[in-house]
């Protein structure tokens, strides 16, 4: 994408911000959030998936510990190798 381009797109977003009811923008900036730790993560050599990666953060914010989330990435693989 081109950085004009870019900018904009950062305009129209930042025109038509106070039409968008805050719940929707609440869970825009969440899954931007999201996306860019899976991608941060993937740059630096982590091959969790963008499903594995929300899955993770979803456990955390639930307050579970380090264990649960390794179980639960081990089930989610296991089932994708099932299919």
């Amino acid at each position: 994408m081109q950085y004009q381009e870019l900018l904009q797109k950062r305009d129209a977003y930042q025109k038509g911000r106070d039409s968008i009811p805050e719940s929707v923008l609440a869970r825009f900036e969440r899954e931007f959030e999201i996306q860019y730790i899976h991608e941060s993560n993937a740059l630096e050599g982590n091959s969790l998936t963008l499903e594995e990666t929300r899955a993770v953060l979803r456990a955390a914010k639930e307050g579970k510990d380090i264990a649960f989330c390794a179980e639960l990435l081990e089930s989610m693989r296991r089932k994708k190798e099932e299919k």
